[in-house]
């Protein structure tokens, strides 16, 4: 089964055959839920997500009425083959960046994401 995706090597790239227990290679262990599972977590339950980022906010400054310190946010909205979609909220310097590194609608693993509901919907 072909997949509609392709890998372009250029000159930049490296191939190298990877020895056996390379200690060197770091191992990302993901526990992936589906989009239209996460209204069955409990709030504040943290969970890795897998999909497509399909609309990057405005990035917008706020001031926390907490610490009444400037604040930087921008939300994602991210959907899987579930056919749900959810609202992430990147800070700092992760939202800073979010319009350059979500451009072109990447699919992105997000790990150990915490779940709340928003405004209490």
């Amino acid at each position: 089964m072909q997949c509609g995706h392709e890998i372009t090597f250029d000159q930049n790239s490296e191939i190298r055959e990877a020895t056996d227990d390379d200690a060197s290679i770091q191992v990302n262990i993901f526990d992936f839920k589906k989009i239209d599972s996460l209204e069955l977590c409990d709030d504040k339950a943290v969970v890795d997500i897998l999909g497509v980022v399909t609309i990057v906010g405005e990035v917008a400054e706020l001031v926390s009425k907490k610490t009444n310190k400037a604040l930087t946010k921008c939300e994602l909205t991210v959907c899987d083959d579930s056919g749900c979609d959810v609202r992430c909220t990147l800070w700092g310097n992760d939202a800073s960046a979010a319009q350059e590194k979500f451009k072109n609608n990447p699919v992105c693993a997000f790990k150990k994401v915490s779940v709340s509901e928003y405004g209490g919907e």
